[in-house]
């Protein structure tokens, strides 16, 4: 665990850079603070009740494979909340006053934006602030594995209803997605499931690529 703290550490110090600058009203190039992706997803999938305990070890999992991928890269993965004994993104710890400001600090900073889409207050504001600063399109879409069918269903309904925001069709597999400033969905990519060494290398190619391709230029979906 101790390369966890180190990135839980390194996490810390970002944010708080990126805080003091906010608070002296600095304007500062991406060399003044260390390059970092912003991980979102829905606080509720990370719980340990026996009802979620395939999607506890997945979103685990899911979020170890984006900390290697960014590790690998030079960039450090960020995620607020408080450090737990799971290996994964750096733990950035704020408080129930702040992270809303903490968020957007970090959002408008990243060189990405990872987000696990949820039905939970949070990361519906989190997604709807995006929108409405433009920064959806920067954004990456995820639906790991073991995401639970009904709620997937029931939050794609929510967010068509009250957000305007299309979400692709449920699937047993892992999708990626991108979206448009006008909250359509477009490059929906099923993932299969790799267990071979030659699979696992492909799959590691394919998640470089999604991550780090620039998206393509933004036609609102029209």
């Amino acid at each position: 665990m101790a390369e966890q703290r180190r990135r839980d550490r390194l996490a810390q110090e970002i944010g708080e850079e990126i805080e003091r600058s906010s608070v002296l009203s600095d304007i500062l190039s991406n060399k003044d603070v260390a390059p970092f992706a912003l991980y979102l997803r829905p606080f509720a999938l990370e719980e340990h009740t026996l009802a979620d305990l395939l999607v506890v070890r997945e979103i685990s999992n899911f979020d170890y494979i984006l900390q290697y991928h960014y590790e690998s890269q030079g960039k450090t993965l960020i995620k607020i909340g408080t450090p737990n004994h799971k290996e994964g993104a750096g733990h950035l710890v704020t408080t129930e006053d702040s992270w809303r400001e903490r968020f957007r600090q970090l959002a408008e900073r990243a060189t990405t934006i990872v987000v696990v889409p949820g039905m939970q207050p949070g990361i519906m504001s989190e997604i709807r602030w995006l929108r409405v600063s433009g920064l959806l399109v920067n954004s990456v879409f995820f639906k790991p594995v073991g995401y639970p069918k009904a709620e997937w269903v029931k939050m794609q309904e929510l967010y068509e209803q009250e957000e305007d925001i299309e979400l692709p069709d449920y699937s047993r597999k892992r999708l990626s997605f991108r979206m448009y400033s006008s909250g359509r969905c477009y490059d929906v990519t099923p993932w299969r499931t790799v267990y071979l060494p030659h699979q696992k290398r492909r799959g590691r190619d394919q998640m470089r690529r999604i991550l780090s391709n620039k998206p393509p230029d933004d036609h609102s979906g029209d």
